[in-house]
């Protein structure tokens, strides 16, 4: 039977999803604004919306559904495993490797993955997101953070909503930043022309905030980069490089093949070869839930990563 949790606001002004996310521990925050969004989540018995403020006396009533019944396939696909315990996983996840489940993309995910080498896994984000609290794009390869038990994926993804987990990427890109370290700071959207796109471009809306130094470069032709992002917005650190001038390497959503811009014959054909942005979650640094100690874990960028390093390091690199 489904769950039902009634709670009386004694406070006013305060956002209805953060005010519930606030007082119960069996829902995420991202799982509290779907269950509003679908009806199940109603106030003074009517629908509301995430951002409603409440005021007090309102009477907010709370449906947590059956958990869904998982149609996943458990499928024999490599990850690497950098830790872990009997709450959580670390994995450094392949380039060109689907999270979950999701339109056009049945099986072959890590989700398919964890749920053939892991026997334990959180059922929070729902049957088609075992053990996932924050996702990485197809592309991105790197670390992420995989929940074991429902206790903990709440934690977890308090802590992402606070901002209280550091994660710091490596990338590469076309060009050379103009500074070479900055923050970069910007509301960002959806494009209007393309509602599968992101944009800074944008005159409201959530903030976007990532931190940038560059490691290296490489003429005024490419740039080795790491970036932290604060806020985690999808496709953040590519739309922001990419409208700063700066595209990464590989990303043709966000901008055209630039191998022209070489004239080394080598650095054209392996970057043309590329299926993937240069992008890699190399370092993720948090307190544990449970053991309340300081993590910090990193691992290195894969193959094609690390091949065009060498041979712009090579070809283009100070002698």
């Amino acid at each position: 039977m489904p769950e039902r949790i009634i709670i009386q606001s004694d406070v006013k002004g305060e956002r209805i999803d953060k005010f519930i996310a606030n007082r119960t521990d069996k829902l995420s925050r991202q799982k509290i604004i779907e269950l509003i969004k679908a009806g199940e989540i109603l106030l003074n018995g009517s629908q509301t919306e995430p951002s409603h403020k409440i005021k007090e006396g309102d009477v907010i009533n709370i449906t947590i559904p059956d958990p869904e019944t998982s149609n996943l396939i458990p499928q024999d696909i490599y990850f690497e495993t950098v830790y872990e315990d009997e709450d959580i996983l670390i994995i450094n996840k392949p380039p060109n490797l689907v999270v979950h489940p999701a339109c056009g993309h049945k099986d072959k995910t890590l989700a398919n993955a964890l749920i053939y080498r892991v026997s334990s896994l959180s059922k929070i984000g729902g049957a088609l997101k075992p053990g996932i609290v924050h996702r990485l794009d197809k592309g991105t390869s790197g670390l992420m953070i995989i929940a074991k038990n429902d206790y903990i994926h709440y934690k977890l993804a308090r802590m992402f909503e606070r901002r209280t987990i550091k994660k710091t990427y490596r990338l590469i890109t076309y060009s050379v930043p103009r500074k070479i370290s900055d923050t970069i700071e910007t509301f960002y959207g959806r494009d209007p022309k393309n509602r599968k796109r992101f944009t800074t471009r944008v005159r409201e809306g959530k903030k976007a905030i990532t931190i940038y130094k560059t490691l290296e470069t490489f003429g005024k032709l490419a740039s080795h980069i790491e970036a932290q992002i604060i806020t985690g917005r999808t496709h953040q650190i590519r739309v922001h490089f990419s409208e700063m001038g700066c595209p990464i390497i590989g990303d043709e959503f966000y901008s055209r093949r630039k191998t022209r811009l070489f004239e080394d014959e080598r650095v054209k054909e392996k970057i043309g070869s590329l299926t993937r942005p240069l992008l890699h979650s190399f370092r993720i640094e948090f307190t544990h839930p449970k053991k309340q100690k300081w993590m910090v874990f990193t691992a290195e960028p894969p193959d094609d990563f690390r091949e065009i390093l060498t041979l712009l390091r090579d070809v283009y690199g100070e002698k």
